[in-house]
């Protein structure tokens, strides 16, 4: 059986204080009403609500007397709302379009209790099922998950033209020819007709704000006795989290100031974290980053809820640091050197083969499939970005590695490549074009053997053409660059790749070839 609760638009439940109409404020207090009596409820509209009354009657007695039941507790919250009970959604939902009060219908007797209504009650489905429709486009679910009945009240002018005028009338219709003349739905009318279901109740979840405040008496000035009121805020907000089976994945901090100002601060936890502890370190370690300007009056922590990480461990791998562990070590990092310092490197989407952004830690969770995790190579995760020009500059450099002096006899290992983070200045002295002396301080330095280049690069100068690289060190943030880069052997022994910026005109060593 299935309760419907409608409230209707010309009620006084529409209305608020100041007579302006609220009807988000009903949908709110028709499904805490709902819920007040079961977990299994469906929105319809802004208006109605059906809840399941399977095993209710065994609380509240016979469909009737929960019907009542129902009516006392929408009086108490002064909601005005029409109640229909009923072994199917959709009679229920017509049914309180047009009768007031509480409507009881037995199992079986849907079709005769429907037949009197107009069939413009039809017109509700079609305004509730429109609205589902464009809430799930909302949403991004695609127009092919719709029910195949949602075009059927187009034919409501087809059968109105026939001459009937009740859906009872449309109910005594033969069905073989009703499908001949109208196809798939004008059966669906027939069926919404007689009382019966499209489709099954789907119940709606329950939206759980996840939010704890405390008011201060005195002013709160320093982190340490802070500590202590957020552990009086966090502790009863985990437990909500922990019974709901949820954890944290970002943090709202509002702090209310004595000046009457807000404060705020979000923090992007790693992982889904759930442990109070954990949350008033990474909070404390943020507002010592950040302090605010003025003493605390009020403290509110807010969650954004994921579902809760669930760690399987292996006997194939290592066991790892945990995941709460590690948000507060990079927290302590982010403290000591700053947001823009901590993290993990990622490869920018560009031609530049230092072009690096520093980017949230996120470690992958391998503990899912450990198998598949031993069984890629240990260097995978190493990879580096390689442009043309590297394929290029390693297929010119592997046949002249034993001109260049660098790999002496034949070998089958492959050059590798070791770039420095940070170029390093040199001193460069050029005759006809070509490089015939390195000097760089506390790295190299001596004659060129023999010199392979220059390969000339440039890039990025269309987005950053007001950039300025400065003239102490090399360009190593994303921006524009122009360089020549050569290949060279010293006489010390050593391969290294050096470049010359064209917007400097100052030479630095890139890596160095081992």
């Amino acid at each position: 059986m299935f309760a419907c609760l409608y409230a209707p638009q010309r009620g006084l439940a529409f209305r608020s204080g100041d007579g302006v109409p609220r009807p988000a404020r009903v949908t709110d207090r028709l499904v805490r009403l709902a819920r007040e009596y079961s977990p299994r409820i469906e929105v319809h509209g802004d208006n109605l609500v059906v809840l399941d009354t399977a095993g209710l009657t065994t609380m509240f007695g016979d469909d009737r007397e929960l019907g009542e039941s129902l009516r006392r507790s929408a009086a108490e919250a002064r909601l005005y709302v029409r109640i229909a009970i009923a072994s199917t959604r959709t009679a229920g939902q017509l049914v309180v379009q047009e009768r007031s009060g509480l409507t009881v219908i037995a199992p079986g007797e849907e079709a005769k209790t429907l037949a009197p209504l107009s069939l413009d009650t039809l017109k509700a489905l079609d305004r509730e099922q429109a609205q589902e429709s464009s809430t799930r486009t909302r949403q991004g679910t695609s127009a092919a998950s719709a029910p195949p009945a949602v075009s059927a009240f187009a034919l409501l002018s087809i059968v109105r033209r026939w001459g009937l005028r009740t859906l009872g009338d449309l109910a005594r219709l033969p069905a073989p020819e009703l499908f001949e003349r109208l196809g798939a739905g004008g059966l669906a009318l027939q069926r919404f007709a007689q009382g019966e279901d499209e489709a099954p109740l789907v119940p709606a979840s329950a939206e759980e704000w996840f939010e704890s405040s405390l008011a201060i008496e005195w002013p709160v000035e320093g982190l340490e006795p802070l500590s202590f009121v957020l552990g009086r805020v966090l502790d009863p907000l985990c437990t909500r989290l922990e019974r709901a089976g949820v954890g944290a994945a970002v943090l709202h901090v509002h702090l209310k100031l004595v000046t009457k100002e807000l404060y705020t601060r979000t923090l992007q936890l790693p992982m889904s974290i759930k442990d109070p502890k954990v949350l008033r370190t990474l909070i404390l370690l943020d507002l010592e980053s950040h302090p605010p300007a003025a003493g605390i009056d009020q403290v509110t922590v807010r969650v954004d809820q994921v579902p809760a990480r669930t760690q399987q461990f292996s006997l194939l791998e290592q066991v790892q640091p945990s995941p709460e562990k590690m948000s507060v070590l990079m927290a302590r990092l982010t403290a000591l050197v700053g947001e823009e310092r901590c993290g993990s490197p990622g490869v920018l989407d560009s031609h530049g083969a230092d072009r690096v952004e520093m980017r949230a830690f996120a470690p992958a969770d391998s503990s899912s499939n450990p198998l598949r995790a031993r069984s890629q190579p240990r260097s995978a995760s190493w990879k580096t970005k390689r442009t043309k020009s590297d394929t290029v500059r390693e297929t010119a450099i592997e046949g002249d590695w034993r001109r260049l002096g660098a790999c002496p006899g034949a070998s089958p290992l492959r050059p590798m490549l070791r770039r420095y983070r940070a170029p390093v200045a040199a001193r460069v002295t050029v005759e006809h074009g070509r490089p015939v002396r390195v000097t760089a301080p506390r790295v190299i330095g001596g004659a060129v053997r023999q010199a392979a280049g220059p390969w000339r690069e440039s890039g990025e100068w269309w987005q950053d053409a007001d950039h300025e690289p400065s003239a102490d060190s090399a360009p190593t943030t994303p921006g524009a660059w122009d360089r020549d880069e050569w290949d060279v052997s010293l006489a010390d022994g050593g391969v290294y790749r050096i470049f010359l910026d064209r917007q400097t005109d100052r030479w630095f060593v890139d890596a160095m070839v081992d």
